[in-house]
């Protein structure tokens, strides 16, 4: 690779090809990649690289082809007294005067020129949806290395409809800006019209595929990921609403009760009779409570009269759908959940958007669990009337890190020896830990499934190393 900010940079690849009438017998090449951003080349360069040298060898394949067959002479030899006759092939000397040929004549391929800019209009298109970046003002956190692999599954998906459907033939994409099926591109010119198909063709195509099946993505079932339900989306008006909610509930315990099953992992299925034009309101009220949890525990989904809400977290059920009798009977089973938190709400537009707030599911009046130092730290932001919601998101996305990197730590350790031991003794994890009771090692064991898919990756890794190592010392000590 060479070049500069000014001129562009360029990723070279030399190769050479044989030709009969060539000097040395052989003709020198280079597959050139232009790009005006060095990094966004650097980023690619292993993709690029591998793209290009499949290239190179389909057409060094062909030139082999186009070599011998100008090079050999074909003679019947009569074998001695006998009529039979044995076929051997000799190379003729090359000529003494070089000639002048194109690459096309060496390939014995005059549709050469097309196959490479079909190449390289395959490249520059999927450069763009290879290349997955994001800057961040320091190092990302658990909490963005979570929202980003969620995010690369939905895009993903996107993707994989627009790559390679038939993989010998045909490329079919989809277009960017209209988004319908665009027409069947390179359905001739990357591939040969004789039996033995091009190699481009037929490996170019599986190494694409290989480089982002290696890639790790967190699988999660969340229908209803988009901006609508994130906080920063719609912080003023969720933080209004919060504040609304918690006056209208008006009982403490209730609120505790409610925020403490939520960070630990219970159902919290919110009922709400809609009387405005749209429910903009219920999704920024949702938006709060997806914030007080790390994004890869968070599962939201809005009951219809085809979706069971059977696997969320967070259930959204409008009173005013009339509702298919296996959805219902599902609802029903949820509804009847000792752990599931049922709160009533109904919205409005009348004066104070938020009219009613009720919690169904009251607790036991003489309750002695004592709440998570998390939902303690959220309850102490309510009575503070000077705090904002940049402020109320900042103070929360800060505890949170904090709680995510004891999930990191119990993770980790659960993968230790000592672990089967230990872990029967809670005593001993909450010292461990530096916590203060048992909910906050059942929200610490909770949140272990917000953890991104690359820090689980990483500890799996560095356990089988480990007991690799182990397995190879005990090796050792047994053959001394």
């Amino acid at each position: 690779m060479f070049g500069d900010d000014e001129s562009g940079y360029c990723l070279s690849l030399a190769f050479s090809c044989k030709d009969f009438h060539a000097r040395g017998s052989q003709r020198l090449y280079s597959l050139c990649y232009l790009c005006n951003n060095k990094y966004h080349l650097l980023s690619l360069m292993k993709l690029l690289t591998e793209c290009l040298r499949h290239a190179v060898y389909w057409l060094q394949y062909d030139a082999n082809q186009t070599y011998e067959q100008e090079g050999r002479i074909k003679l019947n030899t009569h074998l001695n007294g006998s009529l039979a006759t044995i076929t051997t092939y000799v190379f003729r000397p090359p000529p003494t005067v070089p000639l002048q040929r194109m690459l096309s004549d060496i390939v014995h391929d005059s549709k050469v020129t097309y196959r490479i800019h079909a190449l390289f209009v395959w490249l520059l298109r999927i450069a763009n949806t290879a290349i997955r970046e994001t800057l961040f003002d320091a190092l990302p956190t658990e909490e963005q290395t979570t929202k980003l692999e969620r995010k690369d599954v939905l895009n993903d998906e996107e993707v994989t409809s627009s790559l390679v459907k038939r993989r010998r033939t045909t490329i079919v994409s989809k277009s960017v800006i209209n988004c319908a099926e665009n027409s069947v591109l390179l359905s001739s010119t990357l591939t040969n019209n004789s039996e033995c198909q091009s190699y481009l063709a037929g490996s170019l195509y599986s190494s694409f595929d290989a480089y982002h099946q290696n890639e790790n993505f967190l699988q999660e079932e969340d229908d209803f990921d988009s901006l609508q339900y994130h906080y920063s989306s719609n912080s003023r008006e969720a933080f209004k609403l919060y504040e609304l909610f918690i006056k209208k509930l008006n009982n403490a315990k209730y609120l505790q009760h409610i925020l403490h099953n939520w960070v630990i992992g219970n159902r919290l299925i919110i009922k709400y009779t809609n009387r405005t034009d749209n429910k903009d309101l219920v999704r920024a009220l949702a938006s709060v409570f997806r914030l007080l949890l790390p994004d890869g525990c968070f599962n939201l989904i809005e009951v219809t009269n085809k979706i069971a809400p059977c696997t969320a977290n967070l259930v959204l059920f409008d009173t005013d759908l009339v509702l298919t009798k296996d959805v219902l009977s599902s609802i029903t089973e949820d509804f009847n959940d000792s752990n599931s938190i049922i709160v009533k709400i109904i919205l409005d537009d009348i004066d104070d958007n938020l009219r009613v707030v009720k919690l169904e599911s009251v607790p036991p009046s003489r309750s002695e669990i004592h709440a998570p130092t998390y939902v303690k730290t959220i309850l102490g932001l309510t009575t503070d009337n000077t705090l904002d919601d940049e402020a109320f998101e900042s103070i929360i996305m800060h505890n949170k890190i904090k709680y995510l990197n004891k999930a990191k730590v119990y993770f980790q350790f659960g993968r230790c020896q000592t672990a089967t031991t230990v872990s029967s003794n809670d005593r001993r994890l909450m010292s461990i830990f530096n916590v203060e009771n048992a909910s906050d090692l059942a929200m610490i064991r909770f949140w272990q499934k917000g953890l991104s898919q690359a820090y689980r990756a990483q500890i799996r890794i560095l356990k089988q190393d480990d007991n690799q190592r182990k397995k190879k010392t005990d090796h050792n000590l047994r053959n001394i």
